[in-house]
């Protein structure tokens, strides 16, 4: 398992090198069959960029705050979003991050 850190979740909504930068880990990880986490969402716009992103596992205040472990039975079952919940409304970045990823993805692909 490979997770993004939660500074990089915090820029991906304004910062072209973090989404970038979580494109490319994204791909890395698909490429070797890994799990990709992102930590520290906090707000469901990140949640949206995330997922366009291709990113399907995420943890943070979003979905529940920490907690010790015998509170989690009283707390109720997780917040869980469907794979393919990709809302259109929020862009993923410029076209130039399209253009990085390709690439990336050529090199990776070999």
């Amino acid at each position: 398992m490979v997770k993004i850190d939660r500074s990089l979740t915090n820029a991906v909504l304004g910062d072209d090198v973090s989404r970038a930068v979580i494109d490319g880990a994204f791909t890395m990880a698909s490429a070797l069959g890994i799990e990709l986490v992102a930590e520290g969402v906090e707000v469901e716009s990140q949640r949206i960029v995330l997922r366009q992103l291709g990113v399907d596992l995420m943890q943070g205040y979003l979905f529940r705050r920490p907690m010790p472990a015998d509170a989690l039975d009283a707390a109720g079952p997780l917040t869980r979003f469907e794979v393919g919940d990709q809302p259109s409304s929020v862009s993923s970045g410029s076209s130039s991050l399209s253009s990085r990823s390709s690439k990336l993805r050529a090199l990776i692909e070999g």
